[in-house]
């Protein structure tokens, strides 16, 4: 996760999704505990699966959602979960072991594009952040971007900010078209920060 400030957008759906979700975002990052969780390639393996199991069933609801190509958003390109499996490999994990990951079925409800949009700003959010996870893994455990850190390296230091205005602009012409949508874009964001905060700060695999 990071804080959203980085990369600034001026939007009044943007901005009010970063204050109804500041705490829930703090409280995230505090169980979470990254500090520990990559205190060795064992323990940072074990937090990938984590992300792995959750991420893996939220990409494919959101995928489940119609309408994404209407909003210029591309699902596929910004696919995170497909990433981890390789990450994994180059720690260890074999084949049988990545298929005996656990996954999230308590899901947040995600059911039309606002709702979809809600969970992004979550997930999106956080690639902004992970650039500075990835420098830490690369430093204390000796991996790379592209040996078992892609996860973290998302869509890579050059194109992250891109990426993270393009789906603001997505967002804001959504809601600028349903501005009644507020409510249902801000819940989805905080049931998404919710469900990260409950599945991922657990450390069992």
């Amino acid at each position: 996760m990071t804080d959203l400030a980085e990369v600034h957008l001026s939007s009044t759906i943007m901005t009010e999704l970063k204050e109804r979700t500041r705490q829930l975002h703090q409280d995230t990052e505090t169980a979470v505990d990254l500090v520990s969780r990559l205190r060795s390639r064992e323990s940072y393996a074990n937090l990938l699966a984590r992300f792995y199991g959750l991420y893996a069933p939220l990409e494919q609801r959101l995928v489940d959602i119609a309408g994404w190509e209407s909003i210029g958003i591309d699902l596929t390109e910004r696919a995170k979960a497909p990433l981890i499996p390789n990450d994994l490999a180059v720690l260890g994990w074999s084949s049988s072991r990545l298929a005996q990951i656990p996954g999230c079925h308590s899901l947040p409800k995600l059911t039309n594009l606002a709702e979809g949009l809600g969970c992004l700003y979550v997930l999106e959010g956080s690639t902004l952040g992970a650039q500075h996870i990835r420098l830490a893994v690369e430093n204390q455990l000796g991996l790379t971007a592209d040996h078992g850190c892609s996860f973290f390296n998302g869509y890579g230091s050059e194109r992250t900010g891109a990426m993270w205005r393009a789906f603001g602009a997505s967002t804001m012409a959504y809601h600028e078209s349903h501005p009644e949508s507020t409510d249902e874009i801000v819940t989805a964001a905080c049931d998404t920060f919710a469900q990260v905060k409950e599945w991922v700060a657990c450390r069992q695999v």
